[in-house]
């Protein structure tokens, strides 16, 4: 997705998305969540950026870089301001600064001693670290600030198996993706496209978004793109309509994809009167859908029989739908894409 191109009627979606995850109502709790959420950002990306452990000096180099990014996350997040309304949630934010400043101990101690060449020390001070971050990732899962569950510095295997290099591909998506035309639409009471659609909806790809997270991305399988493009064609005023199609995949560091998102930029600003919601029936399948507001994005939500989450949003002249997993998922997808778009 050339950024040329997408710095248009998209970005005004994007940067929506970039502050936000979910829902604009915001509490004390949620607002410090927030500030805790980009402290930890800042800690994943670099320890995204750094080399696999193949050998002790880069267990040293690596473990003292990630002690650096835990020292400067624990003092920034030292300077917050901790609500007192909650008094659970509270307790948890200090229980998580402590497994932070924990685990910054446990890294300058690898590091000491992959620089003394002890292997067995590096290894036990791993299992160590281990086990710390899975204590840290629970409390911010009780927080439910998902940003704040760290990706792993290191496993033990790193520094017992000679160098190699793996590839990571990315797991197929197996969430519910339009395909071909639905068996069934909609009552008769919403338009049917008798006559061939008159726009032309051109694919774009990914290949210029940059991801700012411990994240990838990859374009959706042509059949994805083309299943979105025949839903939006089923109402004749949409499919009149011209413009650019996205969809991506967000794909996590373990290789797994977190979410997708599909996006119709037309040419015609703003979309034709009516042809959103002409078209949101059979985005949806006719699904029951309630409304949904992320930040200042108010569209629809619905959940499909295996528990997909999907969000539906029609604002100016972009359609926008993404779904995931999970509620968190979505978020964290909605907020990665975002992100990058609007860079």
């Amino acid at each position: 997705m050339n950024k040329r191109v997408v710095v248009s009627a998209f970005v005004a979606v994007a940067l929506v998305c970039t502050s936000c995850g979910g829902s604009s109502k915001g509490t004390s709790t949620s607002a410090f969540g927030d500030q805790m959420a980009t402290v930890c950002r800042t800690i994943n990306r670099g320890i995204g950026n750094l080399d696999p452990a193949t050998s002790l000096d880069v267990v040293r180099k690596n473990a003292s870089d990630a002690s650096s990014l835990y020292e400067d996350g624990v003092n920034e997040l030292k300077k917050l301001t901790i609500p007192t309304s909650d008094k659970q949630f509270a307790s948890d934010v200090k229980d998580l600064i402590t497994s932070f400043e924990d685990q910054l101990d446990t890294l300058d101690s690898i590091s000491k001693a992959a620089k003394d060449n002890d292997r067995t020390t590096v290894n036990a001070r791993m299992a160590k670290l281990t086990k710390q971050a899975k204590q840290s990732n629970d409390l911010a899962n009780s927080l439910n600030i998902s940003r704040c569950q760290i990706d792993p510095v290191f496993t033990t295997v790193d520094t017992v198996a000679p160098a190699t290099t793996t590839t990571t591909t990315a797991v197929p998506f197996t969430l519910p993706i339009a395909t071909q035309p639905p068996q069934t639409i909609p009552p008769a009471t919403i338009p049917v496209a008798t006559t061939p659609a008159a726009g032309d909806k051109q694919v774009i790809s990914s290949t210029d978004l940059k991801p700012l997270g411990n994240y990838t991305f990859a374009d959706a399988p042509a059949t994805a793109s083309s299943g979105f493009i025949t839903l939006l064609d089923l109402a004749p005023s949409m499919a009149a309509q011209s413009g650019r199609i996205s969809a991506v995949d967000v794909i996590d560091s373990n290789g797994k994809t977190m979410g997708r998102v599909f996006g119709f930029e037309s040419t015609t600003n703003p979309l034709t009167p009516g042809s959103f919601d002409a078209a949101t029936p059979y985005i949806t399948h006719s699904a029951s859908t309630t409304p949904m507001t992320v930040c200042t994005l108010n569209g629809l939500t619905w959940n499909d029989s295996d528990g997909t989450v999907n969000f539906l949003v029609g604002v100016t002249n972009v359609v926008l739908w993404a779904f995931a997993p999970t509620q968190d998922l979505l978020n964290s997808t909605l907020q990665a894409w975002g992100e990058s778009i609007s860079q």
